[in-house]
Parts: structure tokens; C-alpha cells; sequence
């Protein structure tokens, strides 16, 4: 599933911000201009992502990321500084899935458990970038769909809104969204814990009944949507 994507320039980029700012619960900044300062290890990871070219098969899509970061040693504080950079990029086709392919295997190489990943500059909301998370990853803005795609443990906090599919495949861990998330909730999610603070989320509970072994919880600002009361021995 792809989302509508932007290609702003100048004052555009602005209009962009602002036709994605009513999809939320409460008024956010402006977009704001971000600088980057280019060290070795930036410029070895913006060389890597220049030379990505994702294709239609998302598998293969990754394989290539990861073949393109071989031998780049870095720091939770260098995917940082990318994320940043992302701004220079996000005019790029199919950006939303490129950037979430390449962050996840930055996320997923790096030896570091606690990891920033910056959004809120972007017109673009980000598909899928954490993927397989075993770690505490914070998303400081709105991300894209499917945000803990295939997670096993871990954290993941989004600072804003999170697009449809939150929990896609998820077998464990937990992820809390400050603001809304789209629809199908907990779609083919087989366990973990879902926190969502914004809009009540919306997911099937016909789909969750016909998976009873399942460990899936999810909440509502603090409160327990599921399992509801009556399903709990």
C-alpha cells in the first residue's frame, strides 16, 4: 500500500507541511529548515543512499541496503544526523519506501540499543522504518504506515501521528504513538503491546477473535481496549 507522495520546493514545502498538519489531533510547528553538518561517516552513508535504488520487491529491497552499509561503521548518533539529512532527498520517487528500507538497516546494523530518528522536518511521512526492531527506537514526528512491521522486542516511540497498519506482522515488543493511527490496527499481529494516545484507534476485533493463542494488547490512552474484560479468565 503507497501513500500519496509530495515534492515540495521553497513555499511549497510549507503547503505540504500544512495539508499533512490536518490529519492531526493538536496544531505542530512549521516545518522547520534543518542544518546538517557533513562529517566522514554522514557522507559514507549519503553515498550509500544515492547509489540505492530500492526496486518493486521489498526483500531484495533491503538485501540492497544492506550490501550498499557493508563495512560503514557508525553510531546511533550518525543515523541521527542522516535522518536529518533526509530533508535534502524526500523529493526523490518513492522516497517514503526508500528511506524506510535504508533507515531499518542502519537501525538493524548498529550496536547501539538506543536510537533517534528525526521526521518532523519532512512533508513525507516514512513507510516502515523500523523494520524486525529488537531495540528502543524513538521517531521524533509523524511516520508511515505498518510502524512495527515484524518486531520482536523493543521499543518504539513515534512523537506524532503513525499512518494505517500499526502492529503489521508484529510478534512482540511495544510501540506507543503519541498521536492517532490509521486504520487496521493490529492487523496480522500476532503479539506485542500497542499504545495509542491520540485518536481511538481502530483495528478488527472479528480478526483478533479468530486469533485466540495470540498475545496482543492494545490501549487507548491507558486504557485497555484489549482484550476486552470479557475475554480475560
Amino acid at each position: 500500500m503507497r501513500q500519496r507522495r509530495g515534492t515540495p520546493k521553497g513555499h511549497e514545502r510549507l503547503a505540504a507541511a500544512d495539508y499533512f498538519r490536518r490529519y492531526k489531533k493538536e496544531e505542530r510547528q512549521p516545518v522547520r529548515q534543518v542544518k546538517v553538518e557533513e562529517d566522514q561517516t554522514l557522507k559514507q552513508i549519503t553515498d550509500a543512499w544515492k547509489k540505492f535504488r530500492p526496486g518493486l520487491q521489498e526483500g531484495k529491497a533491503r538485501a540492497k541496503a544492506r550490501y550498499l552499509l557493508r563495512g560503514i561503521s557508525y553510531t546511533a548518533k550518525d543515523i541521527e544526523k542522516f535522518s536529518l539529512s533526509l530533508i535534502l532527498f524526500q523529493h526523490e520517487k518513492g522516497f517514503e519506501w526508500k528511506a524506510g528500507y535504508f533507515l531499518s538497516q542502519l537501525i538493524n546494523n548498529c550496536e547501539d540499543r538506543e536510537i533517534t530518528i528525526h521526521t518532523h522536518h519532512l512533508s513525507v511521512r516514512i513507510n516502515t522504518p523500523v523494520y524486525g526492531n529488537i531495540k528502543n527506537v524513538t521517531i521524533n514526528g509523524d511516520a508511515g504506515i505498518r510502524i512495527g512491521d515484524h518486531m520482536t522486542q523493543g521499543r518504539i516511540l513515534v512523537k506524532g501521528d503513525c499512518g494505517a497498519y500499526l502492529g503489521w506482522n508484529m510478534d512482540g515488543g511495544t510501540v506507543i504513538v503519541e498521536g492517532s493511527a490509521g486504520s487496521w490496527v493490529a492487523m496480522s499481529m500476532r503479539g506485542g503491546t500497542l499504545h495509542v494516545n491520540g485518536d481511538k484507534p481502530r483495528f478488527s476485533k472479528l480478526f483478533l477473535h479468530r486469533n485466540p493463542k495470540s498475545d496482543i494488547k492494545i490501549y487507548h490512552k491507558g486504557k485497555q481496549l484489549w482484550p476486552e474484560k470479557s475475554d480475560v479468565k
